[in-house]
């Protein structure tokens, strides 16, 4: 039988804090996001979370912004870090500073290059 998304959601808030004050703090952290999206949106910031409060209050913040980045950075937590100029520490298997900052860098010479001018 499958669970439903509150059920889910439960089990990996359990999963992700062992600890019950620390699962109930998140818990609150959690309802707060229920302005921006749902239950998906919730198992989203709890995966980015990586089980850390902090990192979970974080979120909540970028969710009042674009909650779409809560989702970008559960499915993709090594593009997040390396569009913010981070690295871990394995290297990324495209260089040490990512193939998406480096195209981001190109991008943003050619628009510079484009609104100077001949």
């Amino acid at each position: 039988m499958a669970l439903s998304p509150s059920q889910l959601l439960l089990q990996r808030l359990h999963e992700a804090f062992p600890d019950t004050e620390d699962a109930n703090a998140a818990l609150v952290v959690l309802d707060r996001f229920i302005r921006y999206g749902g239950e998906e949106l919730q198992l989203a910031a709890l995966k980015a979370s990586g089980g850390q409060l902090w990192k979970l209050r974080e979120l909540v913040k970028v969710a009042k912004k674009d909650f779409r980045d809560v989702f970008f950075e559960a499915r993709s937590p090594e593009q997040v870090l390396c569009l913010k100029g981070r690295t871990r520490s394995d290297p990324f298997p495209w260089g040490r500073h990512g193939y998406l900052l480096n195209v981001a860098k190109r991008t943003a010479e050619q628009k510079r290059r484009r609104s100077a001018g001949p």
